[in-house]
């Protein structure tokens, strides 16, 4: 008869402000807090290498049981514990940078959580820079303007681009989900991103795929932010997708219907898709393949020339047309003026 094999016993010993973890073969080693703050994880093949638990804080307190869960949660400070509840990961890193950076950390974590964890995982979005993944570098960032964060993260640096990321959940902050949507600040569409009033797991689920992005306009992006239902959500996305099989598939004609709005010597309407690819082109934006939203009836381009060259889209809503975006070339903002100008021409339109 074979005999059982019983599983080694976990062994838990917490030394000096040290826990451990002794589960052979592999040995776990954890300071929470202090100047020697870390985690190591010790393997037969590998040795001591340093590495992050995926901890929870709420659990952790909740545990109240177990010695390893009182131990943790008396070294971290509360105002730390409460700010880093509601991440769904990276707790463990977050609580570290808190450590080694300071009140300042602290302070930025809390009251912009977004901008917190982007100093928390710089390193991911400079890839290939070891100066910038050192806790100088997580020092240097914290005390430096919310904007000027983001734009050694590659996200525009503006005001605009920090208010929206301070609308973004924190269970939503991830490597994937942010990089999706700086390269979505940086494309045609960051216009109506930029005006959502708040950011879900539907925006990120559609920001993630540029060619889904640029398929829903604005009114369908607003009513995405305001749903909390992932069935609803999944439903309203394959629905999306299936359109756009559909529309691949039709025979679409070229030339758009009349403009919706008068024209001026400065404020000419596109009307046709090759004159939406010229645009394109010329412009070095990605307007030249929105050719059937027009025919949808979700947009209309008109090629404005003065004050300023820029491409103007606007969008039917509540019986007028309104402004979805405005582009100067390689997408760049347009001056005050110019958008006083257009506000001006859409007016009149009306």
């Amino acid at each position: 008869m074979p005999v059982p094999v019983v599983p080694p016993r976990v062994r838990v010993e917490i030394v000096g402000g040290r826990l451990l973890r002794l589960n052979p073969p592999v040995s776990e080693s954890m300071v929470p807090w202090g100047p020697k703050a870390g985690a190591w994880r010790n393997t037969q093949a590998a040795g001591w290498r340093e590495y992050e638990p995926e901890i929870r804080v709420a659990e952790l307190e909740a545990d109240t049981e177990s010695a390893a869960s009182r131990f943790l949660v008396s070294r971290w400070p509360e105002r730390v514990r409460r700010a880093v509840r509601g991440f769904s990961h990276g707790q463990w890193r977050l609580i570290l940078h808190a450590n080694y950076c300071g009140p300042h950390y602290e302070e930025l974590l809390e009251s912009h959580p977004a901008m917190g964890w982007l100093v928390a995982y710089r390193e991911r979005f400079r890839p290939g820079e070891r100066e910038f993944a050192t806790w100088a570098a997580a020092r240097r960032l914290t005390g430096l303007r919310r904007r000027t964060i983001v734009g050694e993260m590659g996200f525009p640096d503006t005001e605009r681009t920090v208010r929206l990321l301070g609308r973004v959940p924190v269970a939503l902050l991830s490597v994937e989900t942010m990089r999706a949507l700086r390269s979505a600040l940086h494309s045609a569409g960051a216009e109506r991103l930029w005006r959502l009033p708040r950011l879900n797991q539907t925006v990120a689920a559609i920001v993630a795929n540029p060619a889904r992005l640029a398929r829903v306009t604005q009114a369908f992006l607003e009513t995405a932010a305001a749903w909390d239902d992932g069935e609803e959500m999944e439903r309203c996305l394959d629905e999306l997708d299936g359109r756009h099989r559909r529309r691949a598939q039709a025979p679409w004609p070229t030339v758009f219907r009349e403009p919706p709005l008068p024209e001026t010597e400065t404020i000419r309407a596109i009307r046709t898709k090759e004159e939406l690819t010229a645009e394109g082109a010329a412009m070095h934006h990605c307007v030249g393949g929105y050719g059937w939203r027009v025919l949808e009836g979700d947009v209309y381009f008109y090629r404005m020339s003065e004050p300023e060259r820029a491409t103007i889209c606007i969008t039917p809503r509540a019986g007028w047309w309104v402004l979805e975006e405005v582009q100067g070339v390689c997408n760049q903002s347009v001056r005050e003026s110019t958008l006083a100008a257009i506000e001006a021409w859409l007016a009149a339109g009306r």
